[in-house]
């Protein structure tokens, strides 16, 4: 059961630090 919570956690952060890294490179390229 907590590797479950961990797993979705995982990818919930990992998609969450991708979304924040593309919104850096847009603002860096203005």
């Amino acid at each position: 059961m907590k590797k479950m919570i961990l797993f979705v956690a995982g990818i919930f952060v990992g998609s969450a630090v991708g979304v924040i890294a593309m919104c850096i490179l847009q603002v860096n390229r203005k």
